[in-house]
């Protein structure tokens, strides 16, 4: 299959994250852009990879907003010149955020076209200092990371039995000795299975909730702290 890239209608919304606003790009209509690429796929021939390359990427989740939410309470003190990782970053609304407020930050994610809308919305913010790497932390291997990050964060990427046990054990992998590890889900029902599994690690977690905005109602998300426990 030859690269993949399609050019979808996209608008800009202002996100405002307690004092900071952040431009972002996305897609107009995620049930549109999925039939581009439902319509794409089927003329080349890939109909299957539609799961694979669904546009999910490209609009801003509750649990991506209560992120934010989360990283502006740490605030710019704790986080600047922090080294900071996003696992499953999509539009990286995260990311952009921890930018703005002085953290050194690394993106990722395996989806084709999510360093293209990076770009896009890290001109819409004047931001330079995001380095984006495509990322399958199941299949690639990331021993070139280990070891490195302050925080490593994601955002609703508890979506499969299958990522508990797999994604604890990556996490624990590339997080600084005395690191922090940041989830944020809507109440998934692997969030528990994924805590269940840091601990076994050695971690211990705090929950924060934040009710973040879902148009047309609000959602309630929860944002695991998880940190190494101290040998007494």
């Amino acid at each position: 299959m030859k690269e993949f890239q399609l050019h979808y209608e996209c608008i800009q919304q202002i996100e405002r994250i307690g004092g900071t606003e952040l431009r972002i790009q996305r897609l107009k209509d995620l049930d549109q852009a999925i039939d581009q690429v439902f319509d794409y796929l089927q003329a080349q021939g890939n109909a299957e990879l539609l799961e694979e390359l669904c546009p999910y990427f490209g609009v801003i989740w509750p649990a991506a907003r209560g992120l934010c939410h989360h990283l502006q309470s740490i605030g710019r003190e704790c986080l600047s010149q922090k080294r900071i990782l996003e696992i499953g970053c999509g539009l990286a609304l995260p990311s952009l955020l921890a930018a703005q407020l002085g953290a050194m930050v690394v993106a990722t994610d395996c989806h084709p076209e999510v360093p293209r809308l990076l770009d896009v919305n890290m001109r819409e913010n004047h931001l330079s200092t995001i380095q984006y790497v495509s990322l399958n932390w199941e299949k690639d291997d990331v021993s070139s990371l280990e070891g490195q990050f302050d925080f490593i964060m994601g955002s609703d990427i508890l979506y499969e039995q299958r990522f508990p046990k797999s994604l604890s054990h990556s996490l624990k992998n590339l997080l600084a000795p005395e690191g922090e590890i940041l989830i944020s889900d809507p109440g998934r029902p692997y969030l528990q299975p994924f805590a269940d599994e840091m601990k076994k690690l050695g971690f211990s977690s705090q929950a924060h909730i934040y009710t973040v905005e879902h148009s047309p109602e609000m959602k309630d998300v929860f944002v695991l702290s998880f940190k190494k426990t101290l040998a007494r």
